[in-house]
Parts: C-alpha cells; sequence; structure tokens
C-alpha cells in the first residue's frame, strides 16, 4: 500500500494466482480507509504480474526480492511518481537464494 496515491500494488510471481484472494481483502480495506461501500477497486488495486518465478517453491525469495528492490529505489522517487511507476528489472530468483544461503550460513558460523 502506498499512502500518497491511496493504492495497493499486488505483486504476484506466480501469473496472478493470488489475486482473487487478495481483491476481497483489498476491497474491505479500501472501504475503512476512505468510508464508503462504493469502491471501485480497479481505482485503488493495481495488479503487478509480470514478473515470474519459475518454481513454485521460491515464494518467499520472491517476496524478499521484490521488497529489497522496491525499498531501494523508493527512496529515489520524486514526489511526482508512485511506486507502480518503479522498473524492477529482471530478478533471478535462483541466484537470489543462492544470495541469501550464503549469508546465512555466514552469519550463523556453518558456512
Amino acid at each position: 500500500y502506498e499512502t500518497k496515491s491511496q493504492t495497493f500494488y499486488h505483486y504476484d510471481t506466480l501469473k496472478g494466482a493470488n489475486y482473487y484472494y487478495v481483491k476481497p481483502l483489498v476491497s474491505e480495506l479500501c472501504q475503512q480507509i476512505q468510508q464508503t461501500n462504493n469502491i471501485k477497486l480497479t481505482d485503488y488495486l493495481i495488479p503487478q504480474h509480470h514478473i515470474q518465478q519459475k518454481n513454485t517453491c521460491d515464494c518467499g525469495i520472491a517476496v524478499i526480492a521484490l521488497i529489497q528492490k522496491i525499498s531501494e529505489q523508493y527512496s529515489t522517487l520524486s514526489p511526482q511518481q508512485y511506486v507502480g511507476n518503479l522498473s524492477l528489472g529482471q530478478l533471478d530468483f535462483a541466484q537470489q537464494r543462492q544470495e541469501l544461503r550464503t549469508e546465512y550460513l555466514t552469519e550463523n558460523g556453518t558456512n
């Protein structure tokens, strides 16, 4: 959720498989935020399903990678830009998984 645009961005690396489940949740949240039941969901929920993972087991890695990319770029946005304008580029989840594994093992003295 981005407060300045009052928009939810739904990043789903499984081709939007979870979009059906997210819609009622976002609708309820928008009703609470906007204090009205007349919500046009497409004004508040933007699907971002263009980044795909190659398997069904990298969901957690995808979440970490997306959050890292968004947080790295967010501070560079001008006041006229929104999260939806970020260019996340190509993400290599297999490489990200290996980097996180190495980092974890190094920090925990098992590498």
